[in-house]
């Protein structure tokens, strides 16, 4: 946008698979039972699209502050799955629901108080609360928002490697469970470790 400020979009594809299934019965189509039965599928596949974005500003040469927003991902494989038999239907339905990602506010800021060195911190807000299950039902008891804390440190001790570590702090958003349910979580620590090296300071 200027010389200070950027910003970025994209999108995340993910594929809606709607399949309407009728499963009927003809006497004589075959010569035993099982070859009279006839099962009619349909498949029809959609995508569906998330967005996300995302704007950094350097307020100063070692201060930068970003802002990103990364839309739900879902999948689903959902229809009509009918049974007839002579004059009878007896419908039923599919409805497989796969909760990918939930809809997330990232607040972060970098510092870099020397070339050498540099840190960053982000917030994460995730709207767990929008779960749902396998069967596109709202699970019982309700999912809660949680804030993520990550953090990032970058060293360069000798140009061009770059020394990286990381820790992210990531609550769990299943609430304590006194029901019949049994939905495995926990919260969790992640910490991570890398190395860069750049090839712009490489003589080709």
């Amino acid at each position: 946008l200027c010389d200070r400020i950027g910003s970025g979009a994209g999108i995340a594809i993910s594929p809606t698979l709607h399949t309407p299934t009728l499963g009927s019965y003809e006497a004589g189509r075959g010569d035993s039972p099982d070859e009279n039965v006839v099962v009619d599928i349909d498949r029809e596949l959609e995508l569906g699209v998330a967005a996300l974005f995302g704007i950094r500003a350097e307020l100063t040469d070692w201060i930068s502050l970003g802002f990103a927003f990364r839309e739900k991902n879902t999948t689903a494989a959902a229809g009509p799955n009918d049974t007839r038999a002579g004059a009878l239907v007896v419908t039923d339905r599919i409805d497989f629901y796969d909760f990918l990602e939930p809809d997330e506010l990232v607040w972060g800021l970098a510092l870099t108080p020397h070339p050498w060195l540099s840190a960053s911190v982000d917030l994460v807000h995730a709207r767990w609360s929008a779960y749902r299950t396998i069967h596109n039902r709202e699970p019982y008891p309700h999912f809660d928002d949680v804030v993520n804390l990550r953090l990032g440190l970058e060293s360069i001790p000798v140009a061009p490697l770059a020394l990286r570590l990381g820790f992210g702090y990531e609550p769990t958003p299943v609430p304590p469970q006194r029901g019949d349910t049994n939905l495995l979580d926990g919260t969790r620590f992640v910490l991570a470790g890398g190395a860069g090296w750049d090839l712009r300071a490489m003589e080709w």
